[in-house]
């Protein structure tokens, strides 16, 4: 959505602006080194510097909430007052509130961001040049009476913003939600939710709900919020609610919505009914799903990493797994890292941390004619089915590629595949859907 959307979805209940900005000088004049512009409920207070050295500042100042017009027509014309100093800051990109925001909800997401508890939109203006910090302003912090060891420990102590994801010299727009659900889960023909929510959105919002049965079929309706269980509390309600569902419901998705605009204020995400596989649950015990998603996506040693996390991933899948690979120099039949058995589908499997290309493709395409070969499969009626799949941690591979390789009977998993296998793992989709995916062309329609 557009920022004047959001920001209009969401005015009602946003009483003050404030402007967080890091500055640095150069030349004598103060420069914007990283600016965000937030709302809030909360009153005005003092705006004051909070971090002051010769060269370089942290600046908080709110302002009335009829002020965001102004502010981004500052920004516009590279100027802004902040604390009384006058910032500049320039931008080759449109500064418009017609501007797409993205919305930013996971709690991981949340924590990098912002550190607020409830979910928010997001945009970033960024600079046309990267500002310079002067050499003395690393010394200076930590010269102060509360003393900060860089830059990178104000951004996070005083702008809540970890290093890595912010774009020095860039102004960033958060709109926050004010609401957020809290939990959903099923308990046994009951769907349990709870969610809090400023107090002036109780009229705007209702619920959209999502059930989907065993055959994936999906149930879509709406109603109202039940306000005879909404608990008041320091301004924000407090809502806890169920449900009814038949026994062949497996899964639901739970939206709040504002009714006076298409904005969606949350949703659950989905909640499946059924919890994870015992194997799952075991291996939990002692890897996190954390540690095995680096490894999937080739950040815990690499290769070896890799072919791990793919190993187990086929495991959990349901596969019986034989990893052969991990003496790459010792396998005699090239162009293979491991097999899996699984009734009557062998996956034979290559897996590579890099991109794919003919060389890949051609291995593993002798390797699987010569296994042919050896169970005479050629010269007989079989019911074994042989899937050559090519795993990597490369984030996406073309669809060209893809196709290319799926006429040659080969499948490629890139990393999008390989998370879309392990997400379904985690949410204990069946495993027949799940087997799909693992043996089916994931072809994805042009965009």
């Amino acid at each position: 959505m557009k920022i004047i959307e959001v920001f209009n979805a969401n005015k009602g209940f946003y009483r003050t602006l404030q402007v967080w900005a890091a500055v640095v000088k150069q030349d004598g004049a103060w420069n914007n080194y990283y600016m965000k512009i937030m709302p809030s409920y909360t009153e005005v207070q003092e705006s004051k510097p909070v971090t002051k050295t010769n060269s370089f500042m942290v600046l908080h100042e709110y302002f009335d909430i009829d002020d965001f017009q102004r502010l981004f027509d500052n920004l516009r014309n590279g100027k802004i007052n902040v604390c009384g100093f006058e910032i500049n800051f320039s931008s080759t990109e449109e500064i418009s509130l017609d501007r797409r925001m993205d919305r930013i909800r996971s709690k991981w997401a949340l924590d990098q961001f912002i550190k607020e508890r409830y979910p928010f939109f997001r945009c970033e203006i960024r600079p046309s040049s990267s500002p310079s910090v002067h050499p003395d302003v690393e010394l200076e912090l930590k010269s102060m009476e509360e003393p900060y060891s860089d830059i990178r420990d104000v951004m996070e102590d005083l702008l809540r913003i970890k290093f890595g994801y912010y774009n020095a010299g860039s102004v960033a727009i958060h709109l926050p939600s004010y609401l957020m659900i809290r939990n959903s889960f099923f308990e046994e023909n009951v769907l349990r939710f709870s969610a809090e929510f400023h107090q002036k959105m109780k009229d705007d919002l209702d619920l959209g709900i999502i059930l989907r049965d065993l055959k994936g079929e999906p149930q879509r309706y709406s109603r109202p919020i039940n306000e005879e269980k909404l608990k008041l509390s320091d301004g924000f309600y407090y809502y806890e609610d169920i449900e009814l569902v038949n026994e062949d419901i497996i899964s639901a998705e739970i939206f709040l919505r504002n009714k006076k605009s298409s904005l969606i204020n949350d949703e659950s995400g989905e909640i499946i009914r059924f919890k994870p596989s015992s194997q799952f649950e075991v291996f939990k015990q002692f890897w996190t799903e954390n540690e095995l998603e680096r490894c999937l996506q080739g950040r815990f040693k690499e290769d070896q990493g890799f072919e791990w996390g793919i190993s187990i991933l086929l495991t959990l899948c349901g596969f019986n797994v034989h990893w052969i690979g991990w003496l790459r120099g010792q396998v005699a039949l090239g162009g293979v890292d491991l097999f899996s058995f699984h009734n009557d589908i062998l996956i034979v499997g290559e897996c590579t941390v890099g991109t794919v290309g003919n060389d890949e493709i051609d291995k593993l395409l002798q390797a699987v004619g010569e296994i042919h070969e050896t169970l005479g499969l050629k010269e007989k009626t079989t019911t074994l089915k042989i899937v050559p799949v090519i795993f990597t941690c490369v984030k996406k591979i073309s669809n060209e590629t893809k196709e290319s390789a799926n006429k040659s009977g080969i499948r490629i998993k890139d990393l999008g595949d390989i998370m879309e296998i392990f997400n379904a793992l985690r949410m204990n989709k069946p495993k027949e859907a799940i087997i799909n995916l693992l043996t089916e062309p994931r072809v994805l329609p042009m965009t």
